[in-house]
Protein backbone atom coordinates (compact mmCIF):
# COMPACT_ATOMS: atom_id res chain seq x y z
CA UNK A 1 0.00 0.00 0.00
CA UNK A 2 1.50 3.15 -1.03
CA UNK A 3 1.02 6.07 1.65
CA UNK A 4 2.35 8.81 -1.35
CA UNK A 5 6.09 8.94 0.39
CA UNK A 6 9.16 7.84 -1.68
CA UNK A 7 10.82 5.06 0.27
CA UNK A 8 13.47 4.29 -2.44
CA UNK A 9 16.98 6.06 -2.43
CA UNK A 10 17.39 8.49 -4.68
CA UNK A 11 19.79 7.65 -7.93
CA UNK A 12 22.62 10.78 -7.75
CA UNK A 13 22.40 10.63 -11.44
CA UNK A 14 19.06 11.14 -12.15
CA UNK A 15 18.88 13.66 -9.58
CA UNK A 16 21.38 15.51 -10.90
CA UNK A 17 19.43 15.25 -14.79
CA UNK A 18 15.93 16.11 -12.47
CA UNK A 19 17.82 19.34 -11.21
CA UNK A 20 19.29 20.64 -15.09
CA UNK A 21 15.83 20.22 -16.23
CA UNK A 22 14.16 22.12 -13.73
CA UNK A 23 16.71 25.15 -13.34
CA UNK A 24 16.62 25.10 -17.58
CA UNK A 25 13.04 25.34 -17.41
CA UNK A 26 13.16 28.67 -15.22
CA UNK A 27 15.67 30.13 -17.43
CA UNK A 28 13.22 29.41 -20.38
CA UNK A 29 10.46 31.07 -18.81
CA UNK A 30 12.38 33.89 -17.66
CA UNK A 31 13.70 34.25 -20.85
CA UNK A 32 10.24 34.22 -23.01
CA UNK A 33 8.39 36.55 -20.09
CA UNK A 34 11.76 39.18 -19.80
CA UNK A 35 11.23 40.36 -23.10
CA UNK A 36 7.13 40.80 -22.74
CA UNK A 37 6.82 41.58 -19.39
CA UNK A 38 7.06 44.78 -17.15
CA UNK A 39 9.69 45.09 -14.65
CA UNK A 40 7.41 44.20 -12.19
CA UNK A 41 6.37 41.57 -13.24
CA UNK A 42 9.81 39.86 -13.94
CA UNK A 43 11.39 41.05 -10.89
CA UNK A 44 8.16 38.65 -9.32
CA UNK A 45 9.17 36.02 -11.20
CA UNK A 46 12.75 36.09 -10.51
CA UNK A 47 11.97 36.33 -6.58
CA UNK A 48 9.87 33.63 -7.10
CA UNK A 49 11.45 31.28 -8.70
CA UNK A 50 15.05 32.22 -9.21
CA UNK A 51 16.44 33.48 -5.87
CA UNK A 52 15.89 30.47 -3.55
CA UNK A 53 15.28 32.73 -0.50
CA UNK A 54 12.20 30.28 0.62
CA UNK A 55 11.83 27.51 0.61
CA UNK A 56 8.27 27.20 -0.48
CA UNK A 57 8.80 27.09 -4.68
CA UNK A 58 6.85 30.15 -5.83
CA UNK A 59 6.63 32.62 -2.63
CA UNK A 60 6.88 35.78 -3.52
CA UNK A 61 8.29 38.06 -0.98
CA UNK A 62 6.86 41.14 0.40
CA UNK A 63 7.41 44.13 -1.74
CA UNK A 64 6.42 42.41 -5.10
CA UNK A 65 4.31 44.27 -7.16
CA UNK A 66 1.15 41.79 -7.41
CA UNK A 67 -1.22 43.98 -8.80
CA UNK A 68 0.70 44.30 -12.34
CA UNK A 69 1.14 40.92 -12.00
CA UNK A 70 -2.47 39.73 -12.12
CA UNK A 71 -2.84 41.97 -14.06
CA UNK A 72 -0.62 40.95 -16.76
CA UNK A 73 -2.40 37.16 -16.00
CA UNK A 74 -5.71 38.36 -17.33
CA UNK A 75 -7.06 37.65 -20.20
CA UNK A 76 -8.01 41.00 -22.52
Amino acid sequence: MSDGVLHDEVDPGQARVAARLFAGRRVLQGAHLRPHSTTGVFAAFRAGRLAGDSDVFGALPAGCDLIAAVARAQLH
